[in-house]
């Protein structure tokens, strides 16, 4: 009995922890926070965005708000690579026109590359952003459709040409979203005078020769190199060269 007592007093303890721990943890960065945006509100930017980078670098995470002040203080700066991370990130996450145009403006400015867009990536970041409710949407409409034509089936009538050209549509438009969605992830070039090599080898062709703030679509790993696109050049970096966004 005793010995049980132990264990079932351990396993509180722990779980209390567990539960506890990221809890306090959240806390103390929204304290960190907090203090982060007293600063800046005071103009004292070198102090919040040491916060700022303190609570991107443990918990990984930024909110929207937090990166744009990140940006801000980054670009006046002239650390233009780190704005136009943090310009990135904020676009994965909130897609909009504004940011699209400041990157764009930014990496003219500095004759980068990887910034230039459309309005079909504009909607397609959209689509990113909403894309687990458009899949939701899909996916009722097909069920509501495939509820429908076994009803109809089993009362051996005959399916509407319309229903049935919304059941086919409905259907595309699944295999799309599960096959064909996927935006490549992307980067920046966070050094100057990196090395673009015809293969993953120190040893193969080199390519060209970039520096810091280009951004590139990363399409495959090979131990320490990125396989990555940049205009109309596929080529090999150094995963050490790149800020992963």
């Amino acid at each position: 009995m005793q010995k049980f007592s132990k264990k079932f007093f351990s396993f509180v303890f722990v779980w209390m922890v567990a539960t506890i721990q990221p809890f306090c943890y959240g806390f103390a960065n929204e304290q960190e926070l907090a203090k982060a945006d007293r600063f800046f509100n005071q103009k004292k930017y070198t102090e919040s965005l040491k916060i700022y980078e303190q609570v991107f670098q443990t918990s990984g995470k930024a909110s929207p708000s937090m990166l744009l002040k990140m940006a801000f203080i980054y670009e006046g700066l002239g650390n233009y690579t780190q704005t136009l991370f943090c310009l990135s990130l904020h676009y994965e996450y909130t897609p909009s026109n504004t940011t699209l145009l400041r990157m764009e403006k930014i990496a003219q400015d500095r004759g980068l590359q990887g910034y230039e867009h459309s309005d079909f990536d504009y909607i397609l970041a959209i689509f990113h952003r909403y894309y687990v409710y458009f899949n939701i949407l899909l996916i009722v409409i097909f069920g509501s459709l495939f509820g429908l034509f076994i009803y109809r089936l089993r009362k051996r009538e005959t399916l509407p040409v319309r229903q049935g050209i919304a059941f086919v549509l409905a259907l595309t438009g699944i295999f799309i979203l599960l096959n064909f969605s996927e935006d490549p992830p992307k980067a920046i070039i966070k050094n100057d005078k990196v090395f673009l090599m015809s293969a993953p080898s120190a040893a193969s062709e080199m390519i060209d020769r970039l520096d810091k703030g280009h951004r590139v679509e990363l399409l495959s790993k090979k131990d320490i190199w990125f396989k990555i696109k940049i205009g109309d050049k596929v080529a090999y970096i150094r995963e050490s060269n790149l800020i992963k966004i």
